[in-house]
């Protein structure tokens, strides 16, 4: 908690995640001064890209600019992936 704080205090955020079509996974990183994603979204959330990505060493670099959150997770995933 003190390191978020940290964080949110300076103004930046930075989150690593993978993303997945059900088939590719690809690595994403989440930087910029604004938050999109929580870090304690669930699998399933969908993210849209809305336009050009930049790629850097193999990583996504994804912001509020490049990219939205389109889709919450769906009760019915839930209880799949919880069961």
């Amino acid at each position: 908690m003190i390191f978020q704080d940290l964080i949110s205090f300076r103004g930046r955020c930075f989150l690593k995640f993978k993303l997945t079509d059900g088939q590719n996974v690809v690595h994403a990183i989440q930087y910029g001064g604004s938050e999109f994603l929580h870090e304690n979204a669930l699998p399933g959330v969908k993210i849209l890209l809305t336009s050009r990505v930049f790629l850097r060493r193999g990583i996504l670099l994804l912001n509020s600019s490049n990219c939205q959150v389109r889709k919450a997770v769906t009760v019915k995933y839930l209880t799949k992936i919880r069961s």
